[in-house]
């Protein structure tokens, strides 16, 4: 009887040997098909155009095929555009995103979930408050403080330090710890405390180890957003040798490029997401399947 109970989505086996489940099966597997190939094209077509000459791409009509595929074109590209230092540049906001993002918000959950010093209730009231703000409402007093910091008054301008402590002051990731953490057994903070731990060794030994599904999710968001990111590091990168790949990308319009090499700019921009997509695609997929013991 097993077989029989066997799912098959939302229709059972059985179900489906009905014709109209039957029927309602494959029309939604038909419109599946047709909405990742109409999610595909565009991307496909952007490929397999940078391969064109450009008088190919603006025919009448179209052609999806290049006449002639080299892809010596593609280290022509990259040599004469000089994509590597922008490649780096990307691969350093990423990382320093990567690390604020992680750090700074588990110990901002740690803190909130944890320690729960004086003031704790208002502090967490004001970070989901936060959340509510539009953005569009952050955008000028942010810029204000990163021309003239507070306190300090340093200019951050022309430095990757205003996206990294951005990356760090993510009120959602902030609070997936923050809950992540009050499903651990406050049993095991008290333990590692009476053996002589302090704080920062309860966050460090005990809580980061547990935590491994919800850094790794947070790790993944964090460098998908900062690989892709472009108003931040627009407003405040001036110097053209410390641009990333997206600002990159924007200002070879006003730089006379033709659109194949647009083109295939673009296709080198969209890589390590795939790689990512391709290496995390279990994590990215099934979201975050995380555990704990209520203390």
């Amino acid at each position: 009887m097993a077989k029989y109970e066997k799912k098959v989505g939302i229709i059972s086996a059985v179900e489906l040997k009905k014709p109209k489940y039957k029927a309602i099966y494959w029309s939604m597997y038909a419109f599946l098909i047709l909405c990742v190939f109409v999610n595909l094209f565009p991307t496909i077509w952007i490929m397999l155009s940078g391969f064109k000459e450009v008088k190919e791409i603006y025919s009448v009509p179209p052609t999806l095929f290049p006449s002639e595929m080299s892809f010596s074109k593609l280290f022509e590209v990259w040599s004469q555009l000089k994509l590597g230092r922008n490649y780096l540049n990307s691969l350093f906001i990423v990382l320093g995103d990567v690390a604020f993002a992680i750090v700074v918000n588990a110990l901002g959950g740690y803190v909130i979930s944890k320690i729960k010093p004086k003031g704790t209730q208002l502090v967490f009231a004001i970070v989901v408050w936060t959340m509510l703000m539009p953005s569009a409402g952050r955008t000028v007093p942010i810029y204000m403080q990163i021309v003239d910091f507070p306190l300090i008054h340093v200019n951050m301008t022309n430095t990757y330090l205003p996206m990294w402590l951005m990356a760090g002051a993510n009120c959602f990731n902030l609070l997936m710890f923050k809950n992540f953490f009050d499903s651990i057994s406050i049993s095991l903070v008290e333990a590692a405390k009476i053996d002589g731990a302090t704080d920062i060794g309860v966050f460090w030994k005990i809580l980061l180890p547990l935590s491994v599904p919800i850094i790794t999710y947070v790790g993944i968001n964090a460098a998908q957003g900062a690989w892709g990111a472009f108003f931040w590091p627009n407003i405040v990168i001036e110097d053209q040798n410390m641009i990333p790949m997206a600002t990159k990308l924007y200002k070879m319009k006003s730089e006379a490029y033709t659109l194949d090499k647009q083109f295939l700019a673009l296709i080198f921009s969209i890589i390590p997401s795939l790689l990512v997509f391709m290496i995390f695609q279990k994590q990215i997929m099934g979201g975050i399947n995380v555990g704990g013991v209520k203390g």
